[in-house]
This record gives structure tokens, C-alpha cells and sequence, in this order.
């Protein structure tokens, strides 16, 4: 049984330390296989664990959301 999964991604390109929100994010459906197989444990899932979180690099659009890229914000406020 090979049933898609749905992976989020950015839809728009995002630079460092700016804050991750709802409406950066789109979702793609892919088959549970090619997951398992490219980015099992990489890539996140959930999106509700990266909200308001930054990232630490530039993204450009059309990007599944890699784990190591996310990383608390810190604003100097």
C-alpha cells in the first residue's frame, strides 16, 4: 500500500530570522514511499511544531520544510 502523505513546504521564498506563519505554507501530497524513502526524520510533518519559529537560511519558494533549517526566533526588541 503506497497511500500519499501530505508534506508541507514554504510557498514563498523566506529569509533569515523571519518568522514562519500559516500563510507561508502550502501542502503537497506525496506517495508514502517516496517519503519514507528521500525524507523520512528530515523534513517536517506537523506544522503546528514550526509556527513562530524562524528559519536560519535563505528558502526559496516551493521548498519542503527541512528540520535543521527551523530554529527559535530571537528578536533583540
Amino acid at each position: 500500500m503506497d497511500e500519499p502523505i501530505s508534506v508541507p513546504y514554504f510557498k514563498v521564498e523566506i529569509k533569515p530570522e523571519t518568522e514562519i506563519t500559516d500563510d507561508m505554507i502550502g501542502f503537497d501530497e506525496i506517495p508514502y514511499k517516496d517519503y519514507l524513502e528521500k525524507y523520512d526524520g528530515i523534513i517536517v510533518l506537523e506544522v503546528r511544531e514550526i509556527l513562530g519559529k524562524c528559519v536560519k537560511k535563505d528558502i526559496v519558494d516551493k521548498t519542503y520544510i527541512y528540520k535543521d533549517d527551523v530554529v527559535e526566533c530571537f528578536n533583540n526588541e
